[in-house]
C-alpha cells in the first residue's frame, strides 16, 4: 500500500477551423505530466511502514474531432484519441533503507473512438446520443487473492467470477503464475496473469493448462 501527495503541471494546445456554417475540425494536444512524488508512505504487505520517492509519467494524448450540423436542431460530432500510454512504464519506488522496488505496468498506446449526437427538442429540452469505443492500454493481469500449494506438482488459486482474468481464463484455457524467489517476493506479491501479457522479467515460471 502507498499513500501520497503530489503536485505538477501540463498544458494543452488546441485548433479549430470552420469550413463553413455547418462543418467544423478540431485538434487538441494535452502534454505529459511528470509528478514527482517525495516521502510517501509504503506500507509492506509483510508488514512495517517506510518511506519512498517516486517519479511516475502520465501519458499526453492527441484529440481530432469532426463536428456536421444537419439543421438549427440536430448536429453530430465524431473524435478518435490517441493516448500515449507507453509513458507510465514502471512504477519505481526508491525506498528509504536504499533498495528501489520496480512495479512494471507495460501499458498499450491506444485510441478512444467516440460519435455523439445531439438533438435540440425545444428552448428547454435537449437530447444527448453517443457510443464510444477505448482500447484499453492496461495490462490483463491480476494478483491472486489466495493461493496455495496443493500438491507436489499443483497449486490452488481462488479468484473471484467477476474478475476479467477469470474470464480469460475460461475462454483460452490456461495462465501462467509467476513465482518470485525471497529477494522479489514483495516486488511480485505473487502476481498472477494470463498468457496475453507477459512480464519481460520473470523468476520461476510455470505454465497450466486445463484441459
Amino acid at each position: 500500500k502507498i499513500k501520497g501527495d503530489t503536485a505538477a503541471m501540463g498544458w494543452n494546445a488546441a485548433l479549430e477551423y470552420k469550413f463553413d456554417e455547418k462543418n467544423q475540425v478540431g485538434f487538441v494536444y494535452r502534454s505529459k505530466i511528470s509528478q514527482y512524488m517525495k516521502n510517501g508512505d509504503f506500507t509492506s504487505p509483510i508488514g512495517g511502514l517506510t518511506k519512498f520517492n517516486a517519479k511516475v509519467i502520465l501519458p499526453d494524448t492527441y484529440t481530432i474531432g469532426y463536428g456536421h450540423k444537419f439543421n438549427n436542431k440536430t448536429r453530430v460530432e465524431v473524435q478518435a484519441m490517441r493516448t500515449n500510454w507507453h509513458t507510465y512504464e514502471s512504477l519505481d519506488m526508491n525506498l528509504a533503507n536504499g533498495t528501489t522496488m520496480a512495479d512494471p505496468k507495460n501499458w498499450e498506446d491506444g485510441w478512444r473512438l467516440a460519435i455523439g449526437l445531439e438533438h435540440k427538442f425545444s428552448d428547454k429540452y435537449i437530447g444527448y446520443l453517443g457510443y464510444s469505443y477505448d482500447e484499453a492500454g492496461i495490462p490483463d493481469a491480476m494478483n491472486a487473492a489466495w493461493g496455495c500449494i496443493s500438491d507436489m506438482n499443483q497449486i490452488c488459486l481462488y479468484l473471484a467470477a467477476d474478475h476479467k482474468t477469470t474470464e480469460n481464463i475460461l475462454k483460452t484455457g490456461e495462465f501462467t503464475v509467476s513465482i518470485a524467489d525471497a529477494d522479489h517476493v514483495v516486488q511480485s506479491q505473487a502476481g498472477c496473469r494470463t498468457h496475453q501479457q507477459q512480464r519481460k522479467k520473470q523468476v520461476g515460471i510455470h505454465r497450466l493448462v486445463f484441459l
